[in-house]
C-alpha cells in the first residue's frame, strides 16, 4: 500500500462502506480500506478531514438517521452540541462536487 492521492472512486467506496455501517466506522474503515488499497487509519483521517468544519472545534462525530452529535475530548461547556442538520447532504454534496 503506497502513497496515492485520493480519486472519487475511493471516496464513493468509503462513503458506501460508512452508509452499510454508521454505528461502526472502525469497520467501515476496515473494510473500505481492503477495497481501495489503502490503510485503515489512511480512511479514518480522510474521513474526518473531510467531514469536519473548518470552524468547529468538534474532535468527533456520532451520526444518526435523524441528527449528529459533534463533541469535543475537552468541552468547554461540558455538553455535547446536538444539532439537526443534513451531514449526510453536505457529504453527498461533497463527493458529488
Amino acid at each position: 500500500m503506497g502513497k496515492r492521492k485520493w480519486t472519487k472512486r475511493d471516496a464513493n467506496i468509503l462513503y458506501k462502506e460508512i452508509k452499510k455501517h454508521p454505528y461502526s466506522l472502525k469497520k467501515a474503515f476496515k473494510e473500505a480500506a481492503e477495497k481501495i488499497g489503502k490503510t485503515p487509519s489512511a480512511c479514518q483521517v480522510y474521513w474526518y478531514r473531510k467531514t469536519k468544519n473548518p470552524n468547529s472545534t468538534s474532535c468527533f462525530l456520532l451520526i444518526g438517521r435523524e441528527s449528529y452529535t459533534k463533541n469535543r475530548k475537552n468541552p468547554r461547556n461540558k455538553k455535547a452540541i446536538k444539532e439537526k442538520k443534513g451531514i449526510l447532504n453536505r457529504i453527498l454534496k461533497w463527493i458529488k462536487s
